[in-house]
């Protein structure tokens, strides 16, 4: 449910118990839709790992290289240099975090 389907005489319910604004939005609004918050908090978690994989590796140069490298970096680097088994172990890190969060 959103916020437009949240029935109005649940805000009047609260106003006549003497509730005041943040009240109501604690009580009625955040309860209300707190099925979507847990939804949307449970799906953004697995990105977190992520990065923006574009933005590092454009300003990637030695001087930040030590400073600026994610998972995806390293999966990157380790097909460039051939070390495919370096570059599978970090994506498989990469997804066992991603699966926990």
């Amino acid at each position: 449910m959103d916020i437009s389907g949240i029935n109005p005489e649940m805000y009047e319910a609260v106003t006549v118990d003497g509730a005041g604004r943040w009240r109501k939005v604690y009580n009625v609004t955040l309860f209300s839709i707190h099925a979507n918050i847990l939804v949307l908090l449970i799906m953004s978690l697995g990105k977190v790992m992520d990065g923006s994989f574009e933005q590092i590796w454009s300003l990637l140069i030695n001087i930040t290289r030590e400073f600026m490298t994610t998972t995806p970096i390293f999966v990157m680097l380790g097909i460039e240099g051939g070390n495919f088994f370096c570059a599978t172990a970090d994506e498989l890190f990469h997804s066992v975090i991603d699966v926990f969060l």
